[in-house]
């Protein structure tokens, strides 16, 4: 029970910086990301699948991984129902609204694990300008910089112990407004 308890507040406090780092200025301001519920609701389902997909994937101890991804989920859940209510949505269209969102996530979720699993960017570049960009044309600059930063982004979190994720310490990427070919384009939290 004391373990359920400290996770659930680790979880929680890892769920918001999540949530922080998907919402950093530079990916609107300057990453060309609409800054619109859509756009922020997808950014922060990006950021989610890449830790679910890390959890998932957890050999060593998978059942700690299954309370950690449990308890995300949950914060998901109730961060959507917070959002959606804030924002004028009434009670018998929320539990609906949640489910689609939470559809979407999986849809996404499993689009970006097939652009991580591809052989070349392309899979992950298409999956990123559809749900982020919105498919907008004249984001193809700003396209490289967030495929090569989910790609950063992949890899620290297929490094980091689960441990450090348990205790809420991952060290975010900081993304930078440098060009993709800078190769400074992140650097570690």
């Amino acid at each position: 029970m004391i373990f359920q308890r400290a996770l659930s507040r680790r979880s929680a406090q890892f769920y918001q910086e999540l949530v922080e780092q998907a919402r950093r200025r530079i990916f609107y301001e300057d990453w060309q990301v609409p800054d619109d519920f859509s756009a922020r609701f997808d950014m922060i389902v990006l950021h989610l699948a890449l830790v679910v997909e890390r959890l998932q994937r957890e050999t060593e101890t998978p059942s700690q991984a299954r309370k950690l991804l449990k308890q995300l989920m949950r914060c998901f859940t109730a961060d959507m129902d917070r959002n959606l209510r804030e924002m004028g949505v009434g009670d018998l269209s929320v539990s609906k609204k949640i489910k689609q969102m939470t559809e979407g996530f999986f849809g996404r979720a499993a689009a970006y694990r097939r652009g991580l699993q591809s052989e070349d960017n392309q899979e992950l570049s298409n999956a990123l300008w559809k749900n982020i960009y919105q498919q907008d044309v004249q984001a193809q600059k700003a396209l490289e910089k967030m495929t090569t930063y989910v790609q950063h982004l992949w890899l620290g979190l297929e490094q980091v112990s689960l441990d450090r994720l348990l205790a809420g310490n991952y060290p975010w990427p900081v993304p930078t407004s440098q060009a993709v070919g800078d190769g400074k384009l992140c650097e570690r939290g």
